[in-house]
């Protein structure tokens, strides 16, 4: 028993390390004013319990308006495009971000905008995750990192035991999230 054990444990291991070194995650670098970068953090951290009513309704709509999506859609991306932008209009600064509910189509706008650079992830950052072969994916803001790929992070569109909206949840980078794997992430270079 104790032989079983330890060869599933084995090999849990070696697949782990096999999924790290072809993972390929990447990290890309994009200016932004560094007050944007921190009050938008703020925002998003001050939205934390508000909770959607009834399938994408309620309070979360003010995210989707932001991306001039109507109520009922998914609110990952709207959700932090719509910190960004108040930030952005608070202090009068142009917004990084594209105006999207999209957050493949945030990712690789990002990608495309951004300088490719050493993977790693950092408070601040946004982080990514995609269905394979799809457009499906969803974001979420870091607030910590730690060891061995976990992450405290601040999501839109979330679920906290019987609820959804904006929590803060506890990640692993190497772990799937509703059939999602995760593929990269947005950094800030202050300006």
């Amino acid at each position: 028993m104790y032989g079983l054990s330890y060869t599933r444990s084995l090999y849990s291991t070696v697949f782990l390390l096999i999924f790290i070194a072809c993972s390929g995650f990447v990290k890309y670098e994009i200016n932004c004013d560094k007050d944007v970068k921190s009050l938008s953090y703020d925002i998003v951290l001050n939205e934390v319990g508000i909770t959607e009513i009834n399938n994408n309704r309620g309070e979360v709509v003010k995210y989707l308006k932001s991306v001039d999506l109507p109520a009922g859609y998914p609110y990952c991306m709207a959700g932090q495009y719509w910190a960004f932008d108040s930030a952005c209009r608070t202090l009068n600064k142009l917004n990084p971000l594209l105006k999207t509910g999209s957050s493949s189509a945030q990712f690789n706008y990002l990608k495309n905008k951004g300088k490719n650079i050493k993977f790693n992830i950092n408070k601040y950052d946004l982080v990514f995750w995609k269905k394979k072969d799809s457009w499906q994916g969803h974001v979420e803001r870091v607030m910590e990192t730690g060891q061995a790929g976990f992450i405290k992070t601040i999501g839109f569109n979330v679920k906290h035991k019987s609820k959804e909206g904006v929590f803060i949840k506890t990640r692993n980078i190497y772990h799937i999230i509703n059939r999602m794997f995760f593929v990269g992430s947005i950094g800030f270079k202050d300006e």
